[in-house]
């Protein structure tokens, strides 16, 4: 009887141009109709498994330093035994933009899941306005709607350093070499301060410090100068004053001069502290090292103030060395170093080939 049945409505179905998967799901549904009327009460309707979400609710991470948006990657997974297919795909009850489906144009028409087989969808969030927003992730398949809510994790502020010259990275912040300055003469280092996230950096204080780690009311250490603009020269050098908040990729632009005495004959260092609410680097430290370069004659290219790798000097030849030159030669009499606790001695005196 149940055969004859499943062939008429076959028959019927095919003849009215039905697909054949809602011709299973309605012989389906035919069985489960026939076996209820001619069974006891206690048989189970038929249920057809719906689409799963991975992740299910989606929360959007938060972008990295140095980025303003994230990117995150909802699989599509079709558990059941037959074929569903997708009509639509898109981002419904935003709380406000920043948003977007990123692979959208393979969802623009129709798209078949085929059972126990996943697909993505990629979703991105650039951080443009509010810090939180919400919405739901709209998939449109078999008729049915499915929604999955859209949270964002919270950005925090960062602080993004560079300089010029480029100074090299380190844990608390950046450290920049000058050794371009003849004695009496200046050079300068431009710092730039960069918002590094999607939330907005606040710059409290920005000053060059003393030993014990307090702001230098003047501005000056030594021969280094805290100037609140850039492209600064000695007649030009206005203070830092009050700085505004930094949105992602904005900057502030400060140069520091660097002025050996007419008799220098060593290295000189300053340290640039800038205190904000960065998450990572509340702190940031900009270590500079000054070192005066020696003309032999006007005009004359500059020879820098070579070091000695080693905790003792004695007079006679000896092999002097910096970061970028390194050369041997005999020591005058009375030549005399100052000692640096990274790079060794620094030697004030004259040196003879």
């Amino acid at each position: 009887m149940s055969q004859i049945i499943f062939k008429r409505a076959r028959e019927t179905m095919l003849s009215e141009g039905i697909s054949k998967r809602s011709w299973v799901m309605r012989g389906a549904l035919t069985l489960a109709l026939f076996m209820g009327l001619g069974c006891e009460s206690g048989v189970k309707p038929v249920e057809f498994p719906a689409l799963s979400f991975s992740p299910n609710p989606i929360e959007m991470p938060r972008p990295e330093l140095g980025a303003s948006s994230s990117e995150l990657t909802v699989t599509v997974t079709n558990p059941a035994w037959f074929e569903s297919v997708i009509t639509e795909v898109s981002l419904v009850n935003e709380s406000a933009e920043g948003l977007s489906i990123v692979n959208s144009a393979e969802w623009s028409g129709a798209v078949a899941l085929a059972p126990e087989s996943s697909r993505e969808i990629r979703l991105k969030w650039t951080v443009s306005g509010p810090l939180e927003l919400s919405a739901d992730l709209k998939v449109l398949a078999d008729e049915t709607e499915h929604l999955i809510p859209i949270t964002t994790q919270v950005p925090y502020p960062e602080i993004k350093l560079t300089s010029n010259p480029n100074g090299r990275t380190t844990d608390t912040g950046l450290e920049v070499n000058l050794y371009d300055a003849a004695p009496g003469d200046w050079e300068r280092a431009e710092v730039y301060i960069e918002g590094g996230s999607g939330a907005p950096l606040s710059v409290s204080s920005v000053c060059l410090v003393d030993l014990n780690g307090q702001c230098i009311a003047d501005e000056a250490s030594g021969p280094f100068r805290l100037c609140g603009v850039e492209g600064a020269n000695p007649n030009l050098c206005p203070p830092v004053g009050q700085l505004s908040p930094l949105a992602y990729g904005e900057q502030h632009r400060l140069s520091v001069l660097f002025t050996p005495p007419a008799d220098a004959r060593r290295r000189f260092e300053a340290r640039l502290v800038i205190q904000s609410d960065a998450a990572t680097l509340p702190e940031a430290v900009v270590s500079f090292r000054g070192s005066p370069c020696l003309r032999s004659a006007p005009g004359e290219a500059c020879a820098p103030v070579y070091s000695i790798e080693g905790a003792t000097l004695t007079q006679g030849r000896q092999t002097m060395e910096s970061e970028q030159f390194k050369t041997q030669g005999v020591l005058s009499t009375g030549a005399h170093t100052s000692r640096d606790a990274k790079s060794g001695l620094y030697l004030s005196g004259s040196l003879q080939p």
